[in-house]
């Protein structure tokens, strides 16, 4: 619970693009490793979608991190800042896959998130209340908010930008790994 905290509290200063998807992984790392304390098989089942959910998420933001590196060159927050601007397809793409990350509802970290937090407040209204707050509210805000500053700030330095938006194979490449992210929700019905 401490390095879940001390993670979230991380997210206020990075500037590298990398570090942030990085320090998330970390994040939800220790929010495995705390499901699979349990022993229970319903939350060993649990701990392994969520396992399953991580790596489809950390990978999409990776790659969508090498795409906007092979536009600028930099994974600086400062450097990148108004994506919006010169790059919509690819900024689209980014909050779609943050509202993912956030567990909008009928994602498959939705249904992991309440499982999750039920179970712990049935063993500890406390220690659930604290991660609650320390994990949905300052660690995904300050996530999102850094990423939505790279999306919307003001950009200062000038670059020589691709003509093109995003590349055919980009786009396929990330729409299958949402494609693959929303099938397995079926097998989450298959559980319950």
């Amino acid at each position: 619970m401490f390095s879940i905290c001390d993670v979230s509290l991380k997210f206020f200063s990075q500037v590298d693009l990398k570090k942030l998807v990085a320090y998330s992984t970390v994040q939800e790392m220790n929010l495995i490793y705390i499901g699979l304390l349990w022993g229970s098989k319903k939350s060993l089942i649990y701990v392994s979608i969520f396992s399953l959910t991580h790596t489809l998420l950390s990978t999409m933001f990776f790659f969508i991190i090498d795409i906007i590196y092979k536009r600028y060159y930099s994974r600086s927050i400062y450097n990148i800042c108004g994506l919006f601007i010169n790059y919509p397809t690819i900024s689209l793409l980014l909050i779609f896959a943050c509202f993912n990350y956030n567990g909008f509802p009928c994602s498959l970290k939705f249904f992991v998130e309440i499982f999750f937090f039920y179970s712990l407040f049935e063993i500890n209204a406390i220690s659930s209340f604290f991660l609650l707050i320390f994990l949905n509210w300052i660690g995904t805000i300050n996530f999102t908010y850094l990423w939505f500053r790279t999306l919307f700030g003001n950009n200062s330095y000038l670059y020589n930008l691709y003509n093109l938006d995003i590349l055919k194979k980009e786009l396929l490449i990330f729409w299958i790994s949402f494609y693959i992210f929303y099938q397995f929700i079926f097998f989450l019905y298959l559980i319950f």
